[in-house]
């Protein structure tokens, strides 16, 4: 319900270890997001192209978001939540929504330096890893022992 043109979304288990200028300044007017893992959608890709129309981009993570506001098209929304199969799955329906609005829209993907994943370890030049799940062991003995050991800490320390 904004009213800027922009939204960043960021979840809570997602740890920054450099600046994120590709989601900051690259691909613009487009809704720009994670790569998932793996396709987690509340429905079938051929489930939901049927619904919607579109063949939706595979693949999209909401936790890491740049999101046009004139993207999100709220009657269709509306109807699309009219399929009780669009709430299979609680835990993806928002991202669900986000793909079916991104993919009519125009969306791009973040590269593997914006990491999504519960398995230990780190691409070579990491912005950030997003640790989704209901129990992120990782998030605290990988992602904050690793930003622990920049110089992130003593940044904030020099701000006040």
């Amino acid at each position: 319900m904004s009213r800027t043109q922009t939204i960043f979304s960021i979840d809570s288990d997602i740890v920054f270890f450099a600046p994120p200028v590709e989601l900051l300044n690259c691909y613009p007017g487009k809704n720009v997001f994670n790569r998932d893992a793996s396709c987690q959608y509340s429905m079938t890709m051929d489930e939901l192209e049927a619904l919607s129309g579109i063949p939706p981009v595979a693949d999209i993570n909401s936790g890491l978001s740049r999101i046009e506001r004139r993207s999100i098209d709220f009657a269709a929304i509306n109807g699309w939540l009219a399929n009780p199969k669009m709430f299979a799955d609680n835990w993806v329906t928002e991202q669900t929504l986000h793909a079916l609005c991104s993919t009519a829209f125009g969306v791009e993907l973040l590269p593997p330096t914006y990491a999504v994943g519960v398995e230990p370890g780190f691409v070579d030049g990491i912005v950030c890893k997003h640790y989704p799940g209901n129990i992120r062991p990782l998030l605290y003995q990988e992602g904050m022992r690793r930003l622990a050991a920049t110089a992130f800490f003593g940044d904030l320390a020099s701000i006040r």
